[in-house]
């Protein structure tokens, strides 16, 4: 089993994914989302642990895994429905390397993801008023990102001047995670390179083995709240 990672073409083994904890009595409930792909054909196998924090020493605390239950996407709705999934997940890509970019290169880079995403997002004929609100919600969220590129990307856009680009491409990722409402994936401290593992920031002395394991999620905080409401 692999893990996408935080950039396009990225996979990894081992992560650590920010969680959405509820309690309702004595029963506690926690869940998160993260796209990955399987190896082979063979049952998927990995170890789920759970941490409460991830500085000092933290303790992990097994969970056993029930069940694994595989989804066949068999109507065009719930194609759709995953493909805006996807879209999301992109912008989330594209929108943390333009904020993290040193060069202007490495903002240009992503031009072609977006335009990727663009012609895909097209595509796709979402009726807001028959589809169910978790899908109307990620249609929203993937065109809100598009709308965010494209005041920084589009050559048109006379609107701003290059300094107000600039500071756009560096509240890219904030702007997008406060609009999906995605904020789970806020890092504290900037990447300095994606070939890299130093960050640079205000956090003080080095990051902790469990903290550069963190990936971001593939979900909204709103996600769970409204699939249970559809």
């Amino acid at each position: 089993m692999e893990f996408l990672g935080d950039s396009f073409a990225e996979v990894k083994r081992d992560v650590v994914l920010p969680a959405m904890m509820t309690k309702q009595g004595n029963t506690v409930k926690i869940a998160t989302k993260k796209f990955v792909r399987k190896i082979d054909d063979s049952e998927p196998k990995f170890e789920v642990k759970v941490f409460e924090k991830l500085t000092g020493s933290p303790a992990a605390k097994d969970a056993n895994i029930s069940t694994i239950e595989e989804i066949v996407l068999d109507n065009q709705m719930d194609t759709d429905d995953h493909n805006l999934k996807k879209l999301r997940t992109a912008l989330n890509m594209i929108t943390a390397t333009i904020s993290d970019a040193e060069s202007e290169k490495d903002k240009d880079d992503m031009k072609v993801w977006h335009g990727l995403v663009t012609k895909k997002f097209a595509l796709l004929k979402i009726d807001e008023k028959t589809a169910p609100k978790a899908m109307v919600s990620r249609k929203r969220a993937v065109e809100a990102g598009l709308g965010i590129c494209n005041e920084i990307y589009d050559p048109s856009n006379d609107r701003l001047n290059d300094r107000e680009k600039h500071l756009k491409a560096s509240s890219a990722m904030q702007a997008y995670q406060m609009e999906t409402k995605s904020v789970q994936n806020r890092r504290q401290v900037k990447k300095m390179s994606t070939n890299s593992n130093s960050w640079i920031g205000k956090q003080k002395g080095k990051r902790t083995s469990m903290q550069t394991k963190v990936t971001t999620t593939d979900y909204a905080l709103d996600d769970f709240v409204l699939e249970d409401e559809n």
